[in-house]
Protein backbone atom coordinates (compact mmCIF):
# COMPACT_ATOMS: atom_id res chain seq x y z
CA UNK A 1 0.00 0.00 0.00
CA UNK A 2 0.89 3.50 -0.78
CA UNK A 3 2.50 5.21 2.04
CA UNK A 4 0.03 7.62 3.28
CA UNK A 5 0.75 10.82 5.65
CA UNK A 6 -0.66 11.00 9.31
CA UNK A 7 -2.57 13.79 8.04
CA UNK A 8 -4.50 11.98 5.78
CA UNK A 9 -5.39 13.90 2.18
CA UNK A 10 -6.37 17.34 2.89
CA UNK A 11 -4.57 20.73 3.92
CA UNK A 12 -1.24 19.00 2.51
CA UNK A 13 0.11 22.53 0.50
CA UNK A 14 2.18 23.62 2.71
CA UNK A 15 1.04 26.89 1.70
CA UNK A 16 -0.78 30.00 4.11
CA UNK A 17 -3.95 29.14 1.84
CA UNK A 18 -4.95 25.34 1.68
CA UNK A 19 -8.31 24.60 1.17
CA UNK A 20 -10.78 26.45 -0.79
CA UNK A 21 -14.19 24.99 -0.45
CA UNK A 22 -17.24 25.64 -3.10
CA UNK A 23 -20.73 24.23 -1.99
CA UNK A 24 -21.40 24.02 -5.80
CA UNK A 25 -24.84 22.45 -4.88
CA UNK A 26 -27.50 23.28 -2.39
CA UNK A 27 -29.47 19.84 -2.39
CA UNK A 28 -28.85 16.27 -2.17
CA UNK A 29 -30.58 12.90 -3.06
CA UNK A 30 -30.43 11.35 0.61
CA UNK A 31 -31.99 12.25 3.87
CA UNK A 32 -29.42 11.18 5.98
CA UNK A 33 -30.87 11.35 9.87
CA UNK A 34 -27.08 12.98 11.08
CA UNK A 35 -27.00 15.67 8.15
CA UNK A 36 -25.77 18.89 9.62
CA UNK A 37 -28.00 21.09 6.73
CA UNK A 38 -31.03 22.41 6.50
CA UNK A 39 -33.61 21.23 4.33
CA UNK A 40 -32.98 22.61 0.81
CA UNK A 41 -35.26 24.11 -1.42
CA UNK A 42 -34.80 23.90 -5.39
CA UNK A 43 -32.33 26.77 -7.53
CA UNK A 44 -29.45 25.28 -5.42
CA UNK A 45 -26.55 25.07 -8.19
CA UNK A 46 -23.67 27.69 -8.10
CA UNK A 47 -23.36 28.95 -11.64
CA UNK A 48 -20.63 27.72 -14.03
CA UNK A 49 -19.21 30.87 -14.76
CA UNK A 50 -19.10 32.19 -10.95
CA UNK A 51 -17.49 28.84 -9.96
CA UNK A 52 -14.85 28.85 -12.76
CA UNK A 53 -14.33 32.42 -11.91
CA UNK A 54 -13.93 31.28 -8.16
CA UNK A 55 -11.55 28.53 -8.58
CA UNK A 56 -8.86 30.56 -11.11
CA UNK A 57 -8.99 33.31 -7.94
CA UNK A 58 -8.16 30.59 -5.51
CA UNK A 59 -5.53 29.98 -7.41
CA UNK A 60 -4.42 33.25 -7.93
CA UNK A 61 -4.34 33.33 -4.18
CA UNK A 62 -2.26 30.70 -3.87
CA UNK A 63 -4.79 28.20 -2.50
CA UNK A 64 -3.55 24.54 -2.78
CA UNK A 65 -6.08 22.52 -3.00
CA UNK A 66 -10.23 23.23 -4.64
CA UNK A 67 -12.92 21.18 -2.50
CA UNK A 68 -15.94 20.70 -4.41
CA UNK A 69 -18.72 20.11 -2.14
CA UNK A 70 -22.26 20.36 -1.51
CA UNK A 71 -25.08 19.08 -0.55
CA UNK A 72 -24.10 16.50 -3.13
CA UNK A 73 -21.71 18.23 -5.95
CA UNK A 74 -22.15 15.59 -8.39
CA UNK A 75 -25.39 16.94 -9.18
CA UNK A 76 -23.99 20.19 -11.10
CA UNK A 77 -23.23 19.09 -14.66
CA UNK A 78 -20.19 21.14 -14.73
CA UNK A 79 -18.69 18.98 -12.06
CA UNK A 80 -16.16 17.01 -14.70
CA UNK A 81 -14.93 20.75 -15.98
CA UNK A 82 -15.04 22.28 -12.59
CA UNK A 83 -12.30 18.97 -11.71
CA UNK A 84 -9.82 19.35 -14.84
CA UNK A 85 -10.23 23.44 -14.71
CA UNK A 86 -8.80 22.73 -11.05
CA UNK A 87 -5.73 20.75 -12.01
CA UNK A 88 -4.84 22.97 -15.41
CA UNK A 89 -4.18 25.97 -12.24
CA UNK A 90 -2.59 23.58 -10.03
CA UNK A 91 -5.02 23.33 -7.79
CA UNK A 92 -5.33 19.57 -6.25
CA UNK A 93 -9.43 18.87 -6.29
CA UNK A 94 -11.21 16.76 -3.57
CA UNK A 95 -14.83 15.76 -4.45
CA UNK A 96 -17.05 15.19 -1.30
CA UNK A 97 -19.48 13.12 -2.79
CA UNK A 98 -22.69 10.65 -0.94
CA UNK A 99 -21.37 8.30 -4.02
CA UNK A 100 -24.80 7.96 -6.13
CA UNK A 101 -23.84 9.42 -9.06
CA UNK A 102 -20.15 7.77 -9.28
CA UNK A 103 -22.40 4.42 -9.60
CA UNK A 104 -22.45 5.54 -13.58
CA UNK A 105 -19.44 4.26 -15.28
CA UNK A 106 -19.14 6.76 -17.43
CA UNK A 107 -19.55 9.88 -15.36
CA UNK A 108 -17.21 8.29 -12.56
CA UNK A 109 -14.35 8.50 -15.57
CA UNK A 110 -15.45 11.82 -15.99
CA UNK A 111 -15.05 13.00 -12.79
CA UNK A 112 -12.47 11.26 -10.96
CA UNK A 113 -9.57 12.55 -13.19
CA UNK A 114 -6.01 11.49 -13.12
CA UNK A 115 -5.00 13.42 -9.53
CA UNK A 116 -8.36 13.88 -8.21
CA UNK A 117 -9.01 12.48 -4.63
CA UNK A 118 -12.57 11.36 -4.42
CA UNK A 119 -14.06 11.51 -0.57
CA UNK A 120 -16.94 9.24 -1.05
CA UNK A 121 -18.95 7.39 1.84
CA UNK A 122 -18.02 4.60 3.65
CA UNK A 123 -19.35 1.27 2.80
CA UNK A 124 -20.52 -0.02 6.34
CA UNK A 125 -20.26 -3.58 7.26
CA UNK A 126 -23.95 -3.18 8.39
CA UNK A 127 -27.53 -4.99 7.50
CA UNK A 128 -28.30 -2.97 4.33
CA UNK A 129 -31.93 -2.24 5.26
CA UNK A 130 -30.38 -0.24 8.11
CA UNK A 131 -28.19 1.50 5.41
CA UNK A 132 -30.75 2.14 3.30
CA UNK A 133 -32.78 3.44 5.86
CA UNK A 134 -30.42 5.60 7.60
CA UNK A 135 -30.06 7.70 4.78
CA UNK A 136 -33.29 7.55 3.39
CA UNK A 137 -32.84 5.31 -0.02
CA UNK A 138 -33.63 2.06 -0.68
CA UNK A 139 -31.07 -0.09 -2.38
CA UNK A 140 -27.80 2.69 -1.41
CA UNK A 141 -25.70 0.15 -0.30
CA UNK A 142 -25.60 -1.52 -3.78
CA UNK A 143 -25.55 1.41 -5.61
CA UNK A 144 -22.14 2.59 -3.39
CA UNK A 145 -20.98 -0.83 -4.39
CA UNK A 146 -20.84 -0.08 -7.81
CA UNK A 147 -19.20 2.69 -7.06
CA UNK A 148 -16.50 1.72 -5.18
CA UNK A 149 -15.76 -0.55 -7.98
CA UNK A 150 -15.78 1.86 -10.61
CA UNK A 151 -13.41 3.91 -8.59
CA UNK A 152 -11.19 1.12 -8.11
CA UNK A 153 -10.91 0.52 -11.85
CA UNK A 154 -9.70 3.85 -12.31
CA UNK A 155 -7.59 4.56 -9.49
CA UNK A 156 -4.51 2.74 -10.74
CA UNK A 157 -4.23 4.00 -14.16
CA UNK A 158 -5.43 7.39 -12.89
CA UNK A 159 -3.86 7.54 -9.80
CA UNK A 160 -6.50 9.19 -7.97
CA UNK A 161 -6.73 8.72 -3.85
CA UNK A 162 -9.99 7.13 -2.63
CA UNK A 163 -10.96 8.68 0.98
CA UNK A 164 -13.55 6.22 2.82
CA UNK A 165 -16.17 8.35 4.93
CA UNK A 166 -17.94 7.94 8.21
CA UNK A 167 -19.52 9.72 10.51
CA UNK A 168 -19.32 8.89 14.00
CA UNK A 169 -23.33 8.56 15.26
CA UNK A 170 -23.92 5.73 17.61
CA UNK A 171 -25.80 3.70 15.24
CA UNK A 172 -22.93 3.45 13.34
CA UNK A 173 -20.55 2.96 16.11
CA UNK A 174 -20.36 -1.14 16.48
CA UNK A 175 -19.36 -1.19 12.67
CA UNK A 176 -16.52 1.27 12.46
CA UNK A 177 -13.61 -0.89 13.40
CA UNK A 178 -14.81 -3.32 10.99
CA UNK A 179 -15.08 -0.13 8.81
CA UNK A 180 -11.50 1.05 8.94
CA UNK A 181 -9.94 -2.90 8.72
CA UNK A 182 -11.44 -2.46 5.25
CA UNK A 183 -10.34 0.85 4.23
CA UNK A 184 -6.86 -0.22 5.37
CA UNK A 185 -6.67 -3.34 3.71
CA UNK A 186 -8.27 -1.99 0.50
CA UNK A 187 -6.04 0.88 0.25
CA UNK A 188 -8.29 3.54 0.97
CA UNK A 189 -7.86 6.43 3.86
CA UNK A 190 -10.51 5.74 6.13
CA UNK A 191 -11.70 9.35 7.32
CA UNK A 192 -13.95 9.09 10.43
CA UNK A 193 -15.25 12.57 11.84
CA UNK A 194 -17.07 13.30 14.83
CA UNK A 195 -20.84 13.91 13.90
CA UNK A 196 -20.85 18.18 14.42
CA UNK A 197 -24.00 19.92 15.42
CA UNK A 198 -26.24 21.45 12.26
CA UNK A 199 -26.09 24.59 11.29
CA UNK A 200 -28.81 26.13 13.22
CA UNK A 201 -26.36 24.98 16.93
CA UNK A 202 -28.39 22.49 17.74
CA UNK A 203 -26.70 19.20 19.02
CA UNK A 204 -27.65 16.18 16.76
CA UNK A 205 -29.23 13.65 19.13
CA UNK A 206 -27.31 10.69 17.53
CA UNK A 207 -23.82 12.22 17.78
CA UNK A 208 -21.61 10.09 19.72
CA UNK A 209 -20.11 11.22 23.12
CA UNK A 210 -16.83 12.41 23.32
CA UNK A 211 -15.53 9.27 25.30
CA UNK A 212 -17.16 7.33 22.97
CA UNK A 213 -15.17 8.91 20.23
CA UNK A 214 -11.67 8.44 22.34
CA UNK A 215 -12.71 4.83 23.02
CA UNK A 216 -13.34 4.40 19.29
CA UNK A 217 -9.76 6.04 18.52
CA UNK A 218 -7.93 4.20 20.83
CA UNK A 219 -9.29 1.13 18.71
CA UNK A 220 -8.31 2.08 15.59
CA UNK A 221 -5.03 3.48 16.88
CA UNK A 222 -4.30 0.11 18.51
CA UNK A 223 -5.26 -1.85 15.42
CA UNK A 224 -2.85 0.22 13.03
CA UNK A 225 0.03 -0.55 15.63
CA UNK A 226 -0.15 -4.00 15.15
CA UNK A 227 -0.88 -3.66 11.13
CA UNK A 228 0.17 -0.36 9.58
CA UNK A 229 2.19 1.08 12.35
CA UNK A 230 3.64 4.30 9.49
CA UNK A 231 -0.23 5.24 9.25
CA UNK A 232 -0.84 4.66 13.02
CA UNK A 233 -2.08 8.07 14.45
CA UNK A 234 0.66 8.91 17.00
CA UNK A 235 -1.98 11.12 19.05
CA UNK A 236 -5.47 11.22 19.28
CA UNK A 237 -7.54 13.98 19.18
CA UNK A 238 -10.62 15.12 17.67
CA UNK A 239 -12.37 15.91 15.32
CA UNK A 240 -11.04 12.64 13.10
CA UNK A 241 -8.92 9.80 13.29
CA UNK A 242 -5.26 10.69 11.65
CA UNK A 243 -7.01 13.85 9.87
CA UNK A 244 -6.17 17.23 12.00
CA UNK A 245 -8.34 20.16 10.94
CA UNK A 246 -6.85 23.40 10.17
CA UNK A 247 -9.79 24.65 7.54
CA UNK A 248 -10.78 27.47 9.27
CA UNK A 249 -7.03 28.80 9.97
CA UNK A 250 -5.66 28.00 6.38
CA UNK A 251 -8.83 27.49 4.53
CA UNK A 252 -12.02 29.45 3.15
CA UNK A 253 -15.30 28.11 2.59
CA UNK A 254 -17.99 29.46 0.04
CA UNK A 255 -21.77 28.85 1.14
CA UNK A 256 -24.57 28.10 -1.05
CA UNK A 257 -28.08 28.52 1.14
CA UNK A 258 -29.91 27.54 -2.21
CA UNK A 259 -32.90 30.12 -3.98
CA UNK A 260 -30.00 31.61 -5.55
CA UNK A 261 -28.35 32.54 -2.02
CA UNK A 262 -24.60 31.97 -2.51
CA UNK A 263 -21.08 33.74 -2.42
CA UNK A 264 -20.67 34.68 1.25
CA UNK A 265 -17.18 33.76 2.70
CA UNK A 266 -17.05 31.77 5.69
CA UNK A 267 -13.79 30.10 7.19
CA UNK A 268 -15.44 26.52 7.10
CA UNK A 269 -18.33 25.08 6.65
CA UNK A 270 -19.42 25.40 9.85
CA UNK A 271 -18.54 29.09 11.16
CA UNK A 272 -21.45 31.26 10.91
CA UNK A 273 -19.05 35.02 10.79
CA UNK A 274 -19.12 36.01 6.53
CA UNK A 275 -16.06 37.75 5.32
CA UNK A 276 -17.66 39.00 2.44
CA UNK A 277 -19.39 37.70 -0.81
CA UNK A 278 -17.31 36.60 -3.90
CA UNK A 279 -19.91 37.90 -5.88
CA UNK A 280 -19.27 41.59 -4.51
CA UNK A 281 -15.72 41.17 -3.42
CA UNK A 282 -12.83 39.96 -5.10
CA UNK A 283 -11.13 37.01 -3.30
CA UNK A 284 -7.86 38.96 -2.55
CA UNK A 285 -9.71 41.73 -1.24
CA UNK A 286 -11.61 39.28 1.92
CA UNK A 287 -8.70 37.64 2.32
CA UNK A 288 -7.00 40.97 3.19
CA UNK A 289 -10.03 41.37 5.26
CA UNK A 290 -10.06 41.81 9.36
CA UNK A 291 -12.18 39.59 10.10
CA UNK A 292 -10.37 36.83 8.98
CA UNK A 293 -7.60 38.07 12.11
CA UNK A 294 -9.18 35.60 14.82
CA UNK A 295 -9.12 32.63 12.11
CA UNK A 296 -5.89 32.72 10.50
CA UNK A 297 -4.14 33.80 13.79
CA UNK A 298 -5.79 31.20 16.01
CA UNK A 299 -3.02 30.77 18.35
CA UNK A 300 -3.15 34.31 19.46
CA UNK A 301 -7.27 34.40 20.06
CA UNK A 302 -8.07 31.13 21.04
CA UNK A 303 -9.73 31.01 24.58
CA UNK A 304 -10.60 28.56 27.30
CA UNK A 305 -8.82 24.83 27.76
CA UNK A 306 -7.58 24.35 24.30
CA UNK A 307 -5.11 27.10 24.88
CA UNK A 308 -3.18 26.13 27.41
CA UNK A 309 -3.56 21.86 26.23
CA UNK A 310 -0.27 20.58 25.32
CA UNK A 311 -1.96 18.47 22.82
CA UNK A 312 -2.97 22.03 21.13
CA UNK A 313 0.13 22.57 18.68
CA UNK A 314 -1.04 19.26 16.94
CA UNK A 315 -4.67 19.17 17.76
CA UNK A 316 -5.36 23.06 16.66
CA UNK A 317 -8.19 23.09 18.99
CA UNK A 318 -10.25 20.45 18.09
CA UNK A 319 -13.17 21.16 15.44
CA UNK A 320 -13.36 24.80 15.56
CA UNK A 321 -16.64 24.53 13.45
CA UNK A 322 -18.29 22.84 17.03
CA UNK A 323 -16.25 25.16 18.87
CA UNK A 324 -18.45 28.07 17.28
CA UNK A 325 -21.82 26.61 16.74
CA UNK A 326 -21.51 25.53 20.15
CA UNK A 327 -20.94 29.15 21.75
CA UNK A 328 -21.73 31.35 19.38
CA UNK A 329 -18.11 32.42 19.42
CA UNK A 330 -15.43 31.53 16.92
CA UNK A 331 -12.54 31.82 19.77
CA UNK A 332 -14.07 28.89 22.02
CA UNK A 333 -12.62 25.82 22.70
CA UNK A 334 -13.94 22.44 21.39
CA UNK A 335 -16.65 21.19 23.51
CA UNK A 336 -16.44 17.38 21.28
CA UNK A 337 -12.69 16.80 23.00
CA UNK A 338 -12.39 14.35 25.90
CA UNK A 339 -9.33 15.74 27.50
CA UNK A 340 -11.99 18.57 28.87
CA UNK A 341 -13.94 17.32 31.48
CA UNK A 342 -17.58 16.60 31.51
CA UNK A 343 -18.54 19.43 33.60
CA UNK A 344 -16.36 22.10 32.06
CA UNK A 345 -17.25 21.54 28.28
CA UNK A 346 -20.87 23.00 28.32
CA UNK A 347 -19.72 26.17 30.60
CA UNK A 348 -19.72 29.50 28.41
CA UNK A 349 -17.67 31.12 31.53
CA UNK A 350 -14.91 28.46 30.71
CA UNK A 351 -14.91 27.83 27.20
CA UNK A 352 -15.14 31.30 25.85
CA UNK A 353 -14.04 34.52 26.39
CA UNK A 354 -15.43 36.55 29.17
CA UNK A 355 -15.40 39.33 26.42
CA UNK A 356 -15.98 40.75 23.33
CA UNK A 357 -14.08 43.50 24.28
CA UNK A 358 -10.36 43.94 21.32
CA UNK A 359 -11.95 41.20 19.64
CA UNK A 360 -11.66 41.80 15.62
CA UNK A 361 -14.88 39.89 15.34
CA UNK A 362 -16.50 42.13 17.79
CA UNK A 363 -19.76 43.46 16.19
CA UNK A 364 -18.77 41.77 13.16
CA UNK A 365 -22.04 38.96 13.26
CA UNK A 366 -20.31 37.09 16.21
CA UNK A 367 -22.90 36.12 18.31
CA UNK A 368 -21.74 34.47 21.74
CA UNK A 369 -23.87 32.53 24.01
CA UNK A 370 -22.94 34.10 27.41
Amino acid sequence: MEKQSFYGFREKGGKKFQSFALEIVAGCQLKCGNCYRSPETAGGLMPDGFVREAIAAAAAAGFSESVLIGGEPTLHKGLPEFVRLSLELGLAPIICTNGIRLADEAFAEAVAQAGATIVIHGLLPMPRKEMDRHVGMKGYSEILKKAYANLDRLRGPRKITIVAEAVIIRPFLPYLPEFHAWCRSNGYIPFLEINRRGNDGRANGLSALPEEVSSLFEELQAFDRRNFPELADPLLTPPAYGNKCTMSITGVHIKNFGKGDYGQVYSCCAQTVSHGNLRERPLEAILAGGTLAVFKDQDRWIAGPCRECHHYPVCRGGCRGEASLAFGCARASCPACWLIPEEVRGDASLMMPATCAGCPLEDRGCRPKR
